[in-house]
């Protein structure tokens, strides 16, 4: 058998470069896969929040206008409602531009007792952005009803996440009385 002498083992310069220019090249496309996958992601979990939200909102609003004795007050221009409760007293419900707020008073006279709103639902940190809101709430006397028009979820940029315009709920105020009672 012959020796091999003065022959070194090992890869090339050229074989090396090529092999880093593939690494790189695969790790580029890896990176923008990721960055894809990521705001993906992003928008399916905050889709699946502002449809949480939107039915949370929708059952916390037909629990509070539900156990509604009298209604006393419906102001279309501030997009509220007043009204009697047993289970919490002297209330106002009314839309800004921040969410559905809930104002209880201590007293009959709407506007006096305590002047500070407490969130109906959750504080804008855990609803992370994301905004409630309705259209307009009125309350038919005759038939007992609360309606609900245009109840929405919107995103931190504006956008619609959950609900529409053109959605109407009506809540049933089973304790409600009706002037002829």
């Amino acid at each position: 058998m012959m020796s091999r002498i003065g022959k070194k083992q090992g890869f090339t310069i050229a074989e090396l470069m090529l092999t880093m220019l593939i690494l790189v090249m695969v790790a580029g496309v890896m990176t923008a896969g990721v960055s894809v996958a990521s705001k993906a992601y992003k928008k399916v979990v905050e889709s699946a929040n502002a449809q949480l939200l939107y039915s949370t909102t929708l059952t916390a609003l037909r629990t509070a206008l539900g156990s509604a004795n009298e209604v006393a007050e419906q102001d279309e221009d501030t997009n509220s409602i007043s009204y009697y409760s047993a289970e919490t007293g002297y209330t106002t419900i009314a839309c800004a531009e921040d969410g559905i707020w809930i104002k209880p008073y201590l007293t009959a006279e709407y506007g006096t007792g305590t002047t500070d709103y407490s969130r109906l639902l959750v504080s804008l940190a855990a609803a992370d952005g994301l905004v409630v809101q309705f259209d307009s709430i009125t309350y038919s006397c005759a038939a007992k009803l609360f309606t609900i028009t245009g109840l929405s979820v919107t995103g931190a940029g504006g956008e619609l996440l959950a609900g529409a315009e053109s959605d109407t709920f009506t809540i049933r105020a089973v304790n409600a009385q009706t002037e002829a009672e």
